[in-house]
């Protein structure tokens, strides 16, 4: 898809979005935007200032708080009307005027009375609130500025010269182009390149195969501080936004000798795994000038130790750092960045249910998307399906080789409307699962609580069969209901700001008075129409009423006290639950529900054992050898599985039971990293 063609796309797809929600299309792509930056990494939570008609010239679209690096990011939305020609470029007149009404903003906030420029309880009030109440506690400052212009090919430089008091001040822009850019590179994040030509890093080549090449490398403790500094989470593993803060014992001990034993760290401490695409080396080909995308997958709390210690004005110089570096193409790190952080010896093991995109979990939302159709909805065009996007980007590298035609049948049939990702998913689950308080903290925050409910391999092989079909079907009427409730949130008379807040607690509200009243969605009639009851979101509205005030009702920022569990806990305290019951068919019974959906796990049991038997089939012949030898070397093998493993490697097909006795072991050898070739 060409960048013409891109824009075109996003442009119709903020105007149906408008359309849908009652918004502008200024508005929605200020929203889609920072949705998708926080996925990127650059920016870890935003609270939008609601009012994108205001007329106040130096008023922000929003702001964004990053707590572990102490920065206050003040973002702008320069929008223009009308088709790509039209527009022209994002001027370097256009920046300056954005960076100055950004400035002027923060200086308001920091010298004037907030009843002198904002009204009480307004988004606004409180957020600029929280900017003077913070204010000495901000390391540096950032100006956001994001743009559906394309920048102009003359601005080389983005450096302003007008410093606020001794807050370090730096600009960043996000423009459509951009966005474009990194949405069909086919990878979740932006290309990182790490540059080491002023001081070159000595490296020793570990080991080398087809498929990768293994690096030991001594990383300088203030190089690795200033990457981390720089790129922040996004040098991270791009599913993983660790750390952290030096809460634990281990890092509490890492600054300790940071501090007191510099020389020593090298020997007590176990270092850092990374990965990276490709490398550059020097004429001598022994030292490494540049790292491509390089990304911390084990050791993220060794990183921002260094990083904190250097902020803590700890001298560094004598500090260096074991790297095991493994360059990986660019089409195998899916496949082997999960098996590296899994078995990479580290202090703090990133769980693999943070390897977030190629959890299993994932995988089988993706699959339930892409077969299961919803019933047909009268005047609409296409399949409807939903789509998941596992990883960023999959909606649009799955048009790239499409023609026009070819790409309107496709949106036909998966409509942008019904794309659900990562984030989403997380948010719509633990808003259902009673858990508005985690939500709230924002989109990073709570995807990482969302990973961590996730099963470990080992438990996931045991009990996966409760993601099924119609696990799927509810998952969608849960997005549709919340999505609905989100849509008529602004149009409320009462309602004054704090949309995601709002519609996290009436949602978790809902769904808490769902459970003590022994009842469930009535998930089956609301799949067939795609819509859900307009009963429902009566109820809805009128619990969201009730939430808005109670979230207003505590002095301070309504926002912060929206990410405690206090705010949940006194809700729920002087609230009594709703009384919900089957009578309008509205909702459905509880047992009979856990009935259908305990059949349906049955079935996906009965999928995922065919579904292994099939795996095992497909194994190439050559590849029985090594597993034989796994299983010898453990003593288990026996005359049995040498029979059944023979008739394997003659393409002979044994009795189901047969291949149920050695399915474990085939899944214990691909565990601990056997390497099995399948027939495609």
């Amino acid at each position: 898809m060409t960048f013409e063609e891109y824009f075109t796309e996003k442009m119709d797809e903020y105007r149906s979005f408008a359309i849908q929600n009652g918004t502008t299309k200024k508005y929605e792509f200020l929203r889609s935007s920072l949705a998708a930056t926080v996925d990127y990494g650059d920016l870890e939570n935003f609270d939008i200032i609601e009012n994108d008609n205001y007329t106040n010239q130096w008023q922000p679209a929003a702001v964004s708080f990053n707590e572990e690096f102490n920065q206050l990011v003040v973002i702008d939305n320069i929008f223009g009307e009308g088709d790509l020609n039209e527009l022209g470029s994002l001027t370097k007149t256009e920046i300056n005027s954005s960076f100055k009404r950004a400035h002027k903003f923060i200086i308001k906030c920091v010298n004037e009375p907030l009843i002198s420029f904002a009204e009480t309880n307004s988004d606004l009030y409180h957020v600029s609130a929280r900017i003077k109440d913070e204010w000495s506690s901000f390391k540096n400052v950032k100006i956001l500025i994001l743009s559906n212009k394309k920048i102009s090919k003359r601005i080389d430089e983005l450096k302003q010269n007008n410093p606020i008091g001794n807050k370090e001040l730096a600009v960043g822009i996000w423009d459509l182009k951009r966005f474009y850019e990194v949405e069909s590179s086919e990878s979740e994040r932006e290309e990182i390149i790490i540059d080491f030509s002023e001081k070159p890093l000595e490296a020793l080549r570990a080991s080398s195969t087809d498929e990768m090449d293994s690096y030991l490398v001594m990383m300088p403790g203030e190089k690795l501080a200033e990457i981390y500094g720089h790129w922040k989470s996004r040098i991270l593993e791009q599913n993983v936004r660790s750390y952290l803060q030096n809460r634990s014992n281990v890092n509490k001990g890492i600054l300790l000798t940071l501090a007191q034993m510099p020389s020593r760290f090298f020997a007590y401490n176990n270092g850092i795994t990374t990965t990276g695409e490709t490398i550059e080396f020097d004429s001598t080909n022994r030292h490494i000038t540049k790292i491509h995308n390089l990304q911390i997958v084990n050791g993220g709390q060794t990183t921002a130790s260094i990083y904190r210690a250097s902020r803590e004005k700890i001298d560094l110089s004598e500090v260096n750092v074991q790297m095991k570096l493994t360059v990986i193409s660019k089409d195998k790190i899916n496949d082997l960045v999960p098996n590296i952080a899994k078995f990479a010896n580290s202090q703090n093991p990133v769980n693999a249910a943070d390897l977030f995109s190629n959890h299993p979990f994932h995988q089988k939302i993706e699959n339930f998307s892409r077969k299961l159709i919803p019933p047909t909805q009268e005047n609409k065009v296409g399949l409807g399906k939903w789509f998941y996007e596992r990883s960023r980007g999959q909606y649009l590298n799955e048009q790239n080789d499409k023609t026009p035609s070819q790409r309107k049948e496709f949106q036909r049939d998966n409509p942008k409307i019904k794309l659900i990702t990562k984030t989403d998913l997380g948010l719509i689950l633990n808003s259902w699962d009673e858990k508005p308080y985690v939500v709230s903290k924002g989109a990073q925050a709570n995807f990482k609580v969302f990973a961590s409910t996730l099963k470990t391999a080992e438990e996931w092989e045991k009990n996966n069969a409760q993601f099924n079909e119609e696990y799927f079907i509810n998952l969608i009427v849960k997005t549709i209901v919340m999505r609905s409730l989100r849509k008529e949130i602004p149009k409320q008379d009462w309602y004054e700001g704090f949309p995601a807040n709002i519609v996290t607690y009436s949602i978790a509200f809902f769904a808490y008075s769902m459970r003590l009243s022994k009842v469930c969605l009535n998930y089956n009639s609301i799949w067939r129409s795609q819509e859900a009851p307009l009963e429902i979101i009566a109820i809805l509205l009128m619990i969201a009423e009730e939430i808005n005030t109670h979230i207003l009702s505590t002095p301070g920022n309504p926002t912060t006290y929206a990410k405690s569990k206090r705010c949940w806990d006194e809700y729920l305290s002087k609230v009594e639950y709703m009384q919900l019951d089957e009578a309008a068919g509205l909702f459905a019974n509880l047992s009979e529900t856990k009935t259908i959906m305990d059949d349906a796990i049955e079935e996906e049991k009965q999928v995922n054992l065919i579904e292994n038997e099939i795996d095992l089939l497909l194994i190439e012949a050559h590849s029985w050898d090594e597993i034989f030898k796994y299983i010898s070397k453990n003593n288990q093998m026996s005359p049995n599985k040498s029979s059944i493993i023979k008739k394997l490697q003659k393409g002979e097909i044994p009795e189901s039971f047969q291949l149920q006795m050695i399915m474990d072991d085939v899944k214990g050898y691909e565990k601990l990293g056997g390497l099995i070739d399948r027939k495609k």
